[in-house]
């Protein structure tokens, strides 16, 4: 590949196409790269990463390498994707990355605007950052340096999460979310990081949702929990030792629930830490609406579904994975922070869902008095009590129910959508219709593929 300079832009050659930027103007500086505004030769405008180091030294090949390879894997919408790439040829070789480029700048340039924003233009943010980190944690790959920095605005007013040159991978398929991340390592920003990186340099999917429990700090206070005025090392000792501001004194319109969700995100142990970032921005919007705040938006392609289940743990976990996978978010009441609350009142924070999936499985059996001798394989109670629940908050189109064949279907919720679980797996195709028709965007074709 060459390039060449034309009235004083540098062209550079990729893979795909050609490029050319103002070399003498800059528009930020990494730790290893610097990133040029450009235009490709269709007119498009993008973003070149241009690496420092040249080709031939280990640690410029191992960030070009890892990050060509890691964002060529994930294909996501709130992540940054890869246009092109390339080597530049002179003065020196080196490669960089063709991005698209995001005008409206990243969070920190955003934040440097305000004190702290708007809570339906945070969560809004919250929600896409989280959605690609439980996307890429699900890939294998652990960021490892989540910043507002390193989320991008777009045009259409959502965030991307960018620049994936700290990031690591971690052992594919396993049940362990503390599982530190395996092979190539990187550097990460002091500010944001874990204290299990700063003590060990450890990363996992937990120390991701800490530096992400940071970002959604900063967000809904406008501050830091730790302060930005004192030492490097007397911030690290603070995150080490767990001694963070109380959000409520730095933003006291804070819902009490929102403080607790936002200090477990930023608990000093991995394994005290919500199990993904998606569980952290559940928590956020149950401690809303739990402090009687109303503008927490779900209109912004809300699509969590609530799984109301009994006994049935193959049946749940089988459910719940599809749902996942034609891109919803599930919600399933054990597995959220209790807070102290009865479960009727767990219940309430966590049903402001798009829809409910309820599913019908014979745990227990039952009959009339008058016909004693006649037992009937029934679900539990609690599941039928929250059928009605859903079907009264959601409505009865957005409340399904998927049941056995060999239990008895109850003629009392007559307009409730009923779905037979039946070998064979066609009720996936029915789920997703139905789901389809009561107004969510969901696809089946990467979980039916």
């Amino acid at each position: 590949m060459s390039e060449s300079a034309i009235e004083g832009r540098q062209q550079l050659v990729g893979a795909k196409g050609k490029y050319s930027i103002d070399a003498a103007d800059p528009i930020a500086y990494g730790r290893l790269s610097v990133l040029f505004a450009g235009e490709a030769d269709s007119g498009q405008r993008v973003c070149v990463k241009m690496f420092r180091d040249r080709l031939e030294t280990s640690e410029g090949a191992v960030d070009f390498a890892r990050e060509l390879t890691i964002i060529s894997r994930l294909k996501h919408p709130a992540i940054l994707p890869l246009i092109d790439y390339g080597t530049a040829t002179e003065p020196t070789r080196r490669p960089f990355l063709v991005l698209p480029l995001c005008e409206r700048g990243n969070l920190r340039s955003l934040l440097l605007t305000r004190n702290f924003l708007p809570l339906d233009e945070a969560m809004t943010y919250l929600r896409d950052v989280a959605s690609a980190l439980d996307y890429a944690h699900e890939a294998g790959i652990i960021h490892g340096d989540v910043k507002p920095e390193n989320i991008l605005l777009g045009d259409d007013d959502r965030a991307r999460l960018a620049d994936f040159g700290a990031a690591k991978y971690r052992l594919i398929g396993s049940k362990k979310n503390t599982t530190t991340a395996r092979g190539i390592t990187g550097p990460f920003t002091e500010m944001y990081a874990s204290p299990e990186q700063i003590q060990a340099g450890r990363q996992s999917v937990r120390s991701d949702v800490y530096s992400f429990s940071m970002v959604a700090y900063e967000l809904l206070t406008g501050e830091s929990p730790v302060s930005d005025a004192e030492p490097a090392f007397q911030r690290m000792l603070a995150k080490i030792e767990g001694r963070l501001r109380d959000p409520i004194e730095v933003n006291p319109s804070l819902p009490k629930g929102v403080a607790e969700a936002l200090m477990s995100g930023l608990h000093k142990e991995a394994k005290h830490r919500p199990r993904s970032s998606g569980e952290l921005v559940l928590m956020l919007e149950a401690g809303f609406r739990i402090g009687g705040v109303k503008d927490v938006s779900l209109r912004n392609g809300n699509k969590q579904i609530f799984i109301v289940h009994g006994r049935d743990e193959a049946v749940k976990e089988r459910t719940a994975r599809f749902i996942e996978k034609i891109g919803a978010d599930v919600v399933i009441l054990h597995e959220m922070p209790s807070a102290g609350r009865t479960i009727i009142e767990k219940i309430e924070a966590y049903a402001d869902v798009s829809a409910a999936v309820v599913l019908l499985t014979p745990d227990d059996v039952g009959a009339l008095a008058s016909d004693a001798s006649n037992l009937k394989r029934r679900a539990r109670q609690n599941v039928i009590f929250e059928l009605g629940y859903f079907a009264a908050k959601l409505g009865r189109e957005r409340t399904i129910a998927l049941y056995d064949p060999d239990v008895e279907v109850l003629s009392d919720f007559g307009g409730v959508v009923y779905i037979p679980l039946d070998p064979h797996g066609s009720w996936r195709m029915e789920l997703v219709r139905e789901l389809r028709a009561a107004g969510l965007n969901v696809s089946a074709d990467s979980a039916l593929a």
